[in-house]
């Protein structure tokens, strides 16, 4: 078959276009208190009640996502398990200003299930398994697909597409729908070489799992792209360390490496590549990296009261810049036409022209956090805690997308919780609350949101994410 220039170009801006849907799909971040791209109330219900503080003064299994020094904090053996939901809604443009829209709900679920166990005068040890970055959720009827409009609303409730020649109107609406999450395993221990300083670390080796349903205009035909890539990731480690200067004062700082996620999976186009491919469904074998990027916290707890006060201030660095740049997404036709692949001579085509690879802009930057936590032993068995965090966002105006959060530099958190010691159980229940502005994108960013463009980003338009946490968590202790 020989292919007109023509042609090739109308190859090349449609199949980026699909392999732009995939990678903006798994751009998809994990949303939390507005600011950030991993949830920061999580795991150990004691901590959602402190806003996700804890560097100076975690004790317990949960140490080990916290600051594995706390570990140091077991007598013999304890075992927590916990859950904390994490209750997000988006508004955000499909098609322009006027086209925002809310989500549904989107409810993830973040568990934790953790150990640790003295096994020396100055040794613990232990385990976890934990959601170190988890999302979940969709955008329901989706009536307009056409990113970087500018979109007039009617009184009657449509919409008027204003300088877009093609628009796409669903009808009927569309879905998309995503779901990712990122598990570590992890082991730790932690050493108390003198009197009052406590030293921990951590093996993580993280789990990535990848599953969306998007539309994208493919070859002339607007269709869904069914993705499912999952797999393990390069080992990290995870340090920290707290010291007593006093018996009311302690200090604690922890470091964590970044690692990278490799995942692998298929793509799967049920109407194929549109005209090119004469609609037949195909699918496609998917990979792409996924980075958790460097963190350093560190914090300062004071005590008074007897102990029965505790203040801490806290603060933190994720070195986003350096881990999520862009994201590199690959597709092999891996399959013959009758296995379920693509054409032969459309593929060649797509290898010939270098779209079997596809990069998609990020631009994170750091993410810089500080916070204040207080906890307040009311009886012997009953504590109340409060915090507030304020932050900065990963995400530049330049590359907001509707699912990313917004960007801003005036994020802010409040939590608050209790617990209960019954004996040899401690319950623990925490809530927290992300708030900000909107962010209000007033023009199209011209690098990224452009006609030309195919993953749209910093696109003109209102975006807001409300995000609520709910934690309950239960630890044995011996």
């Amino acid at each position: 078959m020989v292919y007109s220039r023509t042609m090739k170009l109308r190859f090349r801006c449609r199949f980026r276009g699909l392999l732009a849907m995939v990678a903006l799909s798994l751009a998809l971040p994990a949303a939390g208190a507005r600011a950030n791209s991993e949830p920061p109330s999580v795991h150990g219900a004691r901590y959602t009640g402190t806003g996700g503080l804890g560097a100076a003064f975690v004790e317990g299994p949960p140490s080990t996502f916290h600051n594995p020094a706390g570990l140091l904090s077991i007598d013999k053996f304890e075992l927590t398990l916990g859950f904390t939901t994490l209750l997000v809604t988006y508004n955000a443009p499909f098609g322009g200003y006027g086209s925002e829209q809310d989500s549904p709900p989107l409810i993830g679920p973040l568990p934790f299930l953790g150990a640790g166990f003295r096994v020396a005068e100055d040794w613990v040890v232990g385990l976890s398994l934990y959601i170190s970055v988890g999302f979940g959720g969709n955008f329901d009827n989706i009536g307009l697909l056409t990113e970087g409009a500018n979109v007039e609303r009617n009184d009657d409730g449509t919409v008027d597409v204003l300088g877009q020649a093609d628009p796409f109107v669903a009808d009927p609406a569309v879905d998309q729908s995503v779901q990712l999450f990122i598990a570590e395993l992890a082991i730790p221990v932690a050493w108390e070489p003198i009197d009052g300083l406590r030293l921990g670390l951590a093996l993580r080796i993280p789990y990535g799992n990848f599953r969306a349903v998007a539309f994208q205009d493919i070859v002339g035909v607007w269709a869904p792209a069914e993705q499912a890539v999952s797999g393990f990731g390069t080992p990290g480690i995870f340090m920290g360390a707290q010291y007593d200067i006093s018996d009311v004062v302690t200090v604690g700082a922890a470091y964590r490496s970044k690692v990278r996620v490799h995942m692998t999976g298929r793509v799967d186009l049920p109407e194929g590549l549109g005209s090119l491919a004469r609609g037949i469904p195909a699918s496609l074998a998917a990979e792409t990296d996924w980075y958790v990027p460097h963190m350093i916290r560190a914090g300062v707890a004071f005590h008074a009261l007897d102990r029965r006060l505790m203040l801490s201030f806290e603060g933190r660095i994720q070195l986003h810049a350096s881990a999520n740049r862009d994201l590199v997404f690959a597709l092999t036709n891996d399959r013959t036409l009758e296995e379920g692949g693509v054409d032969p001579n459309a593929w060649r085509l797509a290898e010939n022209i270098g779209l079997n690879q596809f990069r998609s802009n990020f631009e994170w930057k750091n993410v810089y956090l500080v916070g204040f936590a207080a906890e307040y032993d009311i009886s012997d068995n009953f504590f109340w805690r409060f915090a507030t965090t304020w932050g900065s966002s990963a995400t530049p105006t330049t590359t907001v997308t509707p699912f990313s959060p917004p960007p801003g530099n005036r994020s802010w958190q409040i939590a608050t919780g209790f617990g209960i010691d019954v004996g040899h159980l401690l319950i623990d229940v925490g809530f927290a609350a992300g708030l900000g502005p909107t962010a209000v994108i007033p023009t199209n960013d011209p690098n990224n949101c452009g006609s030309r463009d195919f993953v749209k980003g910093g696109c003109a338009g209102n975006y807001s994410i409300n995000s609520w946490f709910m934690g309950l968590s239960g630890t044995y202790q011996l």
